[in-house]
């Protein structure tokens, strides 16, 4: 049977996209930004099952579902090790600028750690780890098959912020020519956390930011 993979666009201008990847009646999910819920509760109440679910990095956009998912699903939570924390420290996660004290819902939860070249195979299906640092300490890009999952890592014509607190510009530029240099080669479908897909051909002509 074949992979198929949605998208659960941005509900709102500025928020983040999520990726439900299903083979075989088995569901991962990629980030776990407020309208993945409600998706989510749609599939344990049919009685199917959410296995995983992958986090890119850990701003808040990316994490506000995190725990009503986790609980409805009791998938296990997969993060970069550099990133965890910021699952708790909403100065870091950014939900402190959005949100008023006590009201974002911070995740306890068991996390289970990736690293960089991390092979990482659920039910039949492989996701490689490429550890993406500069837009936060443990952004990641998620590999399967011929489309990678780049968080906010890279953008359509753009790439991630690097103006926040744990940023590094230098870093993201580091992690840029990685990137070329791995994946730069093969036309990849890109599925970022913000914007529409685009491709790895199209992003090498017109992104500035890769040229």
């Amino acid at each position: 049977m074949e992979v198929n993979v949605s998208m659960i666009p941005a509900a709102r201008d500025g928020e983040c996209n999520a990726y439900l990847i299903e083979r075989n009646g088995e569901f991962v999910l990629i980030d776990a930004p407020e309208q993945a819920i409600d998706v989510v509760k749609k599939i344990t109440n049919t009685g199917k099952k959410l296995t995983a679910l992958i986090l890119t990095h850990g701003h808040f956009d990316h994490i506000f579902g995190l725990k009503a998912i986790e609980k409805v699903s009791g998938a296990k939570v997969y993060m970069h090790e550099a990133e965890t924390s910021m699952l708790r420290d909403t100065s870091m996660n950014l939900a402190g600028l959005a949100y008023l004290p006590g009201t974002f819902p911070v995740y306890t939860g068991p996390v289970a750690a990736l690293h960089d070249g991390d092979s990482l195979t659920i039910g039949d299906i492989t996701y490689q780890i490429f550890h993406a640092p500069g837009h936060t300490p443990g952004c990641i890009c998620i590999v399967m098959g011929s489309m990678i999952f780049t968080g906010d890592f890279l953008f359509k014509s753009s790439i991630g912020n690097t103006s926040f607190p744990n940023s590094k510009p230098q870093i993201m530029e580091k992690s840029l020519q990685r990137f070329l240099e791995k994946f730069g080669n093969s036309d990849y479908t890109l599925c970022p956390g913000h914007g529409e897909k685009t491709s790895m051909e199209r992003e090498l002509k017109y992104n500035q930011f890769l040229q």
